[in-house]
């Protein structure tokens, strides 16, 4: 097992960037513009204070409510049930999601695919005395860009729920080793640059956490992600329809296929 982050490294040119500051500042004009829009037309929420949000309850379910960073209670579950447990998640990644859903279309395609829930994020009305409140939950990845075991249990040795192992599936949006790029000498492609190599290493990193946690606790542990040898766009944002299509096919192509998964994490 290799313990070792990424980080990757690349070199940076100089000169000739007059048009890409421009294109840059543009930019960063129309996403604000774009932000102001979107807070003005924001529908009007009921208030809601620190002290609601601790007292809040989904009624007529008291006990559902987990917080994956509280390691003094109990976020799983066990029941008696027979059943194998099988957990999917899917990591963020921009525009290299358009892998992700073309490797479970295939998967699915293919007939071996089983069927874990996958939930968009949304309000989920909550209540507190006498006031009810719409709590707005977001996709996992805010916390962790592979939200597939709650932080508080990743270093617990959890008890046996049934004789069959449970099954961790992790598909990776993108690639885990090191990607050369030559960024331009521009704020926006610094920041984006360094935004995504963060990501990237927090990614492997949590990668790590979780095939210990499945070793651990004897979980077969499966994860995919994007070849090193495949070409990607140097940045996430490039939400072209073209490279969406090719990078689809290329997911489904890998999913269908049965023989994309790991059973370890690669070295770097």
């Amino acid at each position: 097992m290799n313990g070792q982050s990424i980080v990757a490294g690349w070199p940076w040119r100089t000169g000739g960037c007059t048009r890409r500051r421009a294109a840059a500042t543009a930019l960063s004009v129309a996403a604000l513009v774009v932000a102001l829009l979107g807070e003005g037309c924001s529908s009007i929420r009921q208030p809601y204070s620190q002290a609601d949000y601790a007292e809040a309850r989904i009624a007529g379910m008291p006990h559902v409510r987990a917080w994956a960073d509280n390691s003094r209670q109990p976020l799983l579950r066990f029941t008696t049930s027979a059943a194998p447990l099988t957990m999917l998640t899917l990591s963020g990644g921009g525009a290299e999601g358009a892998y992700g859903a073309g490797f479970l279309t295939g998967w699915s395609d293919s007939g071996s695919r089983p069927r874990p829930g996958i939930f968009a994020p949304t309000f989920i009305d909550v209540e507190t005395d006498d006031k009810r409140f719409a709590e707005m939950h977001v996709d996992g990845s805010v916390i962790s860009n592979v939200p597939a075991v709650p932080e508080a249990l990743l270093l617990d040795k959890l008890p046996a729920r049934t004789a069959a192992h449970p099954k961790l599936y992790i598909i990776v949006n993108g690639k885990l080793a090191p990607d050369f790029d030559v960024v331009a000498d521009g704020t926006l492609s610094i920041v984006a640059r360094s935004f995504w190599t963060t990501v990237k290493a927090n990614t492997r990193n949590t990668l790590i956490a979780t095939y210990e946690f499945a070793r651990r606790n004897a979980w077969e542990f499966r994860a995919t992600s994007i070849e090193h040898e495949r070409a990607i766009a140097t940045s996430s944002f490039n939400f072209d329809t073209a490279y969406l299509r090719d990078l689809f096919a290329y997911g489904y192509a890998r999913g269908r296929s049965g023989r994309a998964w790991q059973t370890t994490l690669p070295r770097s």
